[in-house]
């Protein structure tokens, strides 16, 4: 699985996530207006007034 991930001038990164890793994720914390991209091993989708995750598991899914 291929994720997009987060660096220094954005979050459009490529990368290769580990076996472990099923689900590439988008996060936004509304209250620091934070975002996050990348890959992680459990995901559970949550939209709330301060917080903001959406889960998918096909390649480059989290633009």
């Amino acid at each position: 699985l291929e994720c997009y991930r987060c660096g220094v001038s954005g979050c459009h990164l490529r990368t290769t996530c580990s076996a472990k890793e099923k689900f590439c994720a988008k996060q936004h914390n509304r209250i620091s207006t934070l975002w996050w991209h990348g890959c992680v091993e459990t995901c559970t989708e949550d939209e709330t007034w301060k917080f903001y995750r959406k889960c998918c598991t096909t390649n480059l899914c989290n633009i």
